[in-house]
């Protein structure tokens, strides 16, 4: 899967009238895929129409696993965020970040009594987040005596004790 649980790819694409405002978006797209190790003829042409016609969606998989999941989850979220508004506070100042670069963790937001963790680890992860219950979760969270357990590659938003 890419692009969030679509087959097709999401390339960076743009149409521009004026030629230099042209040209110096290709150019900055391909400097910044260079710092990368990438050549610039295996970096999408942000102009090229192509471009734009293979990043569209393609709405027939909405329907067939692993995309519908996926829908589900983006949807699941949006609800949340409109019944929290902790997830919709723009303010940077008022969130915290902890992570563990070794074991590939992070809780991403500390906002309230709200708390989004991700593991990307390909393994599961524990946290003692004095958590009470899971409100989504991306895999098989579970929630025991305060301690998160989020599987491999997955997410959790989970409420902690006040």
């Amino acid at each position: 899967m890419r692009n969030g649980g679509s087959r097709t790819p999401f390339q960076f694409f743009s149409s521009h009238p004026e030629p230099k405002l042209i040209e110096s978006t290709r150019a900055g797209r391909f400097a910044e895929f260079a710092q990368h190790g990438w050549k610039a003829e295996d970096v999408a042409d942000p102009m090229d129409p192509a471009t734009f016609q293979r990043s569209k969606l393609d709405w027939s998989d909405v329907d067939s696993e692993p995309y519908a999941r996926t829908l589900q989850v983006y949807r699941d979220l949006i609800a949340l965020r409109r019944r929290r508004p902790e997830l919709s506070n723009p303010r940077l100042d008022q969130f915290h970040i902890d992570f563990n670069e070794d074991e590939r963790w992070l809780v991403l937001l500390h906002r309230g009594s709200l708390r989004v963790i991700v593991n990307l680890s390909l393994e599961s992860r524990q946290l003692d987040l004095r958590a009470t219950w899971i409100l989504l979760a991306s895999g098989e969270s579970t929630v025991e005596d305060g301690v998160v357990r989020v599987p491999a590659e997955s997410f959790a938003v989970v409420e902690v004790e006040g």
